[in-house]
């Protein structure tokens, strides 16, 4: 398993960052690594909430289903994705500042059979894609408040 953790201050409230990152078909907005997004059903995001993404490494594209399983609005967030290389659960902790919302993230990447000899070669380029992702949620964000 090999894991990520970023941490991002954002100038949004934290309801509006929370709101944001629970809609996770907005990762195709902020998310380098992702290609599209879509939610499968049309209500709020709650526990049980399902996206389909596509995501692409290395110019690789792999299709990903992550579901809510965890909804503390609006402190803590985590979805678990499953894929034909790859489990992840990603966790996102929300904070209040004097200036906005600090946003701990953490990616546990889990890689699936032949997948996971590549992982010794591969971590700068995902600990930069994890980067990447957090730097764009920042943008994201900020560019909404």
């Amino acid at each position: 398993m090999i894991q990520l953790k970023e941490t991002i201050t954002v100038s949004a409230p934290i309801e509006a960052a929370f709101d944001y990152a629970a809609e996770f078909a907005n990762t195709q907005d902020w998310d380098p690594g992702v290609v599209r997004a879509k939610k499968t059903s049309s209500a709020s995001a709650k526990v049980g909430t399902a996206f389909d993404l596509v995501t692409t490494f290395k110019g690789r594209e792999s299709e990903m289903t992550y579901t809510i399983t965890t909804l503390d609005k609006p402190h803590r967030l985590v979805l678990a994705g499953e894929g034909d290389i790859l489990s992840a659960v990603d966790s996102l902790e929300f904070s209040e500042t004097a200036t906005g919302t600090e946003i701990r993230y953490t990616a546990d990447l889990t890689f699936k059979g032949l997948a996971k000899i590549g992982t010794l070669f591969v971590r700068k380029d995902l600990d930069q894609l994890g980067r990447d992702a957090v730097n764009g949620l920042k943008t994201a964000l900020d560019s909404k408040n």
